[in-house]
């Protein structure tokens, strides 16, 4: 049992002690890929014991620890997952991140650590195992220790983010899988800085998804 921990154990080694405190999802989150559909870590159900009886090696919190780190940038568990298995949607969530963080000391008064962003996302972007090296956390402190209960993390930053203050909601409609209203308000950024980064990471993306588009029309008209 030394190798087994629950899932809240994990956590608070992972985020410490006061992580879980007065909010519970950071927990819910873990769950997501621990014991829902298509789990990216097996857990082992300890016979007898009803509260918190599923447990994970601790060699997979690693494991646990990225996915977190990687559902503060993309909301959805199945986004997170794709993040390991897909290095294409894992470059898009990377710049993404870049996106966000780029330039910034404070994330709507979460402070980050400006080596740790440039660890982070140089790991997201690179060749980093995700199953068995650790990303760096850019935060100084878990967003989930600040927003309670609130389950949508990358959300709540964006609202009032920095990037959002200079151009509407552009991120926020990308988020919500809305590329074509995110491109049409990414026009009106400046090609400067900041928001020059942001606009160009948005038309990539309308792009790549306009070129889909166009192949799956060909295919039905074959």
């Amino acid at each position: 049992m030394n190798n087994l921990k629950t899932i809240p154990e994990t956590l608070r080694e992972l985020f410490g002690n006061d992580v879980l405190t007065n909010c519970d999802a950071l927990r819910l989150k873990a769950n997501a890929y621990v014991l829902y559909k298509d789990p990216l870590i097996q857990s082992d159900s300890i016979a007898g014991n009803h509260n918190d009886s599923h447990f994970i090696q601790a060699s997979q919190a690693t494991i646990l620890y990225n996915a977190l780190l990687i559902n503060t940038i993309v909301v959805k568990p199945a986004q997170v997952k794709e993040a390991f298995r897909d290095k294409k949607k894992r470059a898009e969530i990377a710049e993404l991140a870049e996106a966000i963080f780029i330039g910034k000391q404070t994330v709507t008064g979460i402070a980050l650590c400006s080596t740790s962003v440039a660890d982070f996302l140089s790991g997201l972007k690179g060749d980093l195992n995700l199953y068995e090296e650790r990303l760096a956390n850019p935060y100084k402190k878990f967003p989930n220790q600040i927003f309670g209960s609130h389950t949508g993390i990358v959300r709540a930053l964006l609202a009032q983010s920095q990037v959002l203050s200079t151009g509407d909601s552009v991120l926020v409609h990308f988020l919500n899988g809305d590329i074509a209203k995110a491109n049409e308000m990414a026009a009106m950024l400046p090609v400067d800085g900041e928001t020059g980064l942001l606009k160009e990471m948005i038309q990539r993306q309308y792009q790549h998804a306009s070129e889909f588009d166009d192949l799956l029309d060909f295919f039905k008209k074959v």
